[in-house]
């Protein structure tokens, strides 16, 4: 996708690339078809004035999909781009061998040298027990707000507010796999 991510007015580019290798599509006879393992990589280039300069190269953010029972946390809807903020959105669903559900959205902005990660959202669901959690960091306030709550109950839940300590948050090459950052985060 095309956007202006570093707002000099030249078009810039985000991408999900996966590899092709049949070696890492698995036939199973548990879940639904073939298990796509092949690793994607997210990159984003900036416009320059002859092409554009390569600024990320992560194959690690976006995790392999190697479990038969979850669904891929990468939907069609995965990555966007808005006012110059890359969103990376990944769920966790599994149709056996969890009772969690979750969507991690992580949010980065380039800073003049890199995509620093700069918000963090979690909405998670027990399926079992019906509990919700809404976790919501701003790294750039150094706040987060957690709301607890049920499915049953339509009313906004308990509300805690935190402050977090000032510290160097990761960039979108550095990160590692969302979804461990997404449960270091709990």
């Amino acid at each position: 996708m095309r956007a202006d991510l570093d707002k000099d007015g030249r078009p810039d580019i985000v991408a999900v690339l996966r590899g092709a290798d049949k070696r890492c599509v698995i036939g199973h006879d548990r879940g639904a078809g073939p298990l796509d393992t092949n690793p994607r990589v997210l990159i984003a280039a900036v416009g320059a004035p002859a092409g554009y300069t390569l600024r990320v190269v992560n194959a690690a953010v976006i995790p392999r999909l190697e479990d038969p029972y979850m669904d891929d946390p990468l939907g069609d809807d995965g990555l966007t781009v808005s006012a110059g903020i890359i969103r990376l959105r990944l769920g966790v669903w599994r149709s056996m061998g969890g009772w969690g559900t979750s969507t991690n959205t992580l949010s980065f902005r380039w800073d003049g040298a890199h995509f620093r990660l700069i918000g963090f959202d979690r909405d998670y669901t027990h399926r079992g027990s019906g509990e919700t959690e809404l976790f919501s960091a701003n790294y750039l306030t150094h706040r987060t707000k957690v709301t607890t709550g049920t499915i049953e109950d339509e009313t906004l839940g308990k509300v805690r507010w935190k402050t977090l300590p000032a510290r160097a948050m990761p960039t979108l090459d550095t990160i590692g796999d969302a979804l461990e950052f997404a449960e270091s985060q709990r």
